[in-house]
């Protein structure tokens, strides 16, 4: 499809006259015309410019190229949101990873403990047993 009946159709879609489409863009009436009759009419680039400005469309529109669909906003919601659900995922796993590791700290913390207090429970009951008996290192009762 021409620029010219591309033009048309978006200048109709969007409800607007040839004299309105010349005012809003400052191009002539009769420019205006010949450019969206395909007149055949050679018009400067800063011509298609303001037209495509006007009507809201950019120029790979009025060239009939495709464009990728640009994301809407619902679109940038869900990713956030998506996003964030991994976010919280990884932080729950970091959470449980670090409170794991907490964990073993205490339990080799509670291993030296244990084997400490173990160690002054024997000596505390061998000192006893001396005591019992008399004898108590150099001391003698």
């Amino acid at each position: 499809m021409p620029y010219s009946e591309r033009l048309n159709e978006i200048r109709k879609e969007r409800k607007l006259s040839l004299a309105e489409v010349s005012k809003l863009t400052d191009i002539s009436l009769s420019t205006v015309t010949r450019i969206l009759n395909g007149s055949g009419y050679s018009t400067s680039f800063d011509n298609y410019v303001r037209i495509a400005t006007v009507l809201g469309v950019s120029l790979d529109e009025i060239a009939g190229l495709k464009r990728a669909e640009s994301p809407t906003v619902d679109d940038h919601v869900q990713t956030a949101m998506t996003n964030y659900a991994e976010l919280l995922a990884e932080k729950d796993e970091r959470i449980n990873e670090l409170k794991n590791e907490r964990d073993k700290e205490r339990k080799e913390k509670y291993k030296v403990f244990i084997a400490l207090f173990s160690i002054v429970i024997a000596t505390s009951v061998a000192l006893a047993v001396d005591i019992l008996n008399g004898h108590f290192g150099y001391f003698r009762y």
